[in-house]
């Protein structure tokens, strides 16, 4: 595991953030994809909180960060409700 960068203060950071996983496959996977505890945080912060690690792994290959959820929510307030006009 340390090979993939999953060392202790890895896991012990993952775990601060509410994830505490036994499986050392999904470690070395959110770790191999960027999946770290800022990018947690960050979603956390936004509101998704408790993602599986399927989720946080898709997320973070598809670029989802904190700004992009924050741009999507803007863009869904600025759109003029449905019927008006």
């Amino acid at each position: 595991m340390a090979m993939h960068g999953v060392d202790l203060e890895y896991v012990r950071n993952i775990g601060a953030r509410g994830y505490h996983l036994g499986d050392p496959k999904s470690l070395v996977r959110m770790r191999d994809h960027g999946v770290d505890p800022e990018f947690i945080k960050a979603l956390d912060s936004a509101g998704y909180k408790n993602l599986g690690t399927e989720a946080l792994v898709r997320l973070r290959d598809h670029g989802v960060d904190e700004e992009y959820i924050a741009g999507m929510k803007e863009m869904v307030t600025r759109r003029e409700p449905r019927g008006a006009g």
